[in-house]
Parts: structure tokens; sequence; C-alpha cells
């Protein structure tokens, strides 16, 4: 491929030729020629410039990691104690929510308990099972009387008050005889 001044050089020789008699036409070509001559010189001039800012960055960006280099160490450990501030705290705050989620969970179960305790409900389970205990069946030995008797006083200590659910434990209590 041609260069823009080996064209130019062809154009001007052609130009400068005796025989072509049309000077308005040479005279359009080496305004043509002068302009395309400065185009070149321009955009030469522009790589320049773009090479030579370029470098110049480079050369800058360059010194500033040479400056950064020099005084790494010093910021490094500068740096390191508010890191370590922060990180210490942190653990510090970890270890206080620790510590006060085991409290709130020993006043829960201390709650608990106490609420179980305190339970007129669960106090009248205890009491049945401590105080009395209805026989599991009734065998023809066994007075009825004394049975139906013991039965209502279960029946009302046990605070039972549906009728399907009274039928269901007097017939777990009575032994079928056939």
């Amino acid at each position: 491929m041609a260069t823009i001044t080996e064209l130019v050089n062809a154009i001007k020789g052609y130009v400068d030729n005796p025989t072509i008699g049309r000077e308005i036409l040479a005279n359009q070509i080496k305004r043509a020629i002068r302009q395309i001559c400065r185009k070149e010189n321009n955009l030469h001039q522009d790589l320049v410039y773009l090479a030579e800012g370029a470098m110049d960055r480079d050369i800058g960006n360059l010194q500033q990691l040479r400056i950064n280099a020099k005084n790494l160490p010093y910021k490094y450990c500068i740096s390191e104690i508010p890191y370590n501030q922060n990180r210490l705290y942190e653990q510090y705050e970890k270890w206080k929510n620790k510590i006060c989620n085991a409290w709130q969970n020993i006043l829960n179960l201390q709650a608990q308990i106490l609420a179980l305790q305190n339970n007129a409900s669960n106090q009248i389970n205890m009491t049945l099972l401590v105080r009395f205990i209805i026989s599991e069946f009734h065998d023809g030995e066994q007075n009825h009387d004394d049975f139906v008797d013991q039965f209502v006083i279960y029946i009302n200590l046990a605070n039972i008050n549906n009728n399907t659910r009274i039928v269901n434990i007097l017939d777990q209590a009575i032994k079928e005889e056939a």
C-alpha cells in the first residue's frame, strides 16, 4: 500500500506533466494536495501529542505507585488500629448478646416453672394423683355404692364436665362379666 506522501508525489508528477493543458484543474488539484498534506501533518502531530500524553500519564501513575509503595508499611500499621478496634468491639457486642440471651432464657424457664406451679388445673391433677386413685376395674367383690361414691368424687376433683368423657371413664373402670 502506498502512503499519503507517495500518493501526493504521484499526483504532483501527473499535474506537472506539460501535456495536460488545463491549468484550472491543475490548480484545484494542487490546492487539494496542500490540504491533504496539512491534514496529514495535523494527524501526525495529534498522534505525537496523544502518545506523549499517554506516556506522561503512565509516568505519573508509576510515580504514584512508587510513592504508595514507600508509604504502605506506615499506612498499613495505622489503618490496622481502627480495624482491630472495630473488630474487638464487634466481638464484645456478640459476647454481650450471647450473655443477654442466656439470661433471658433462664428468666423464661423460671417463669414457665412458676406458671406450672401456680396453674390451678395442674394442681388439681397433681392432687388427684397424690390423694385419690380410682381403681381401674370394678370387680364383683367391691361394694357398688362405695365404687359409685369414689367415682363421683373422682369426676368432681378432676373437674370433668363432658358427659361423653365421663361415660368413657366409667366404661374403662367397670369390668365386664361375661
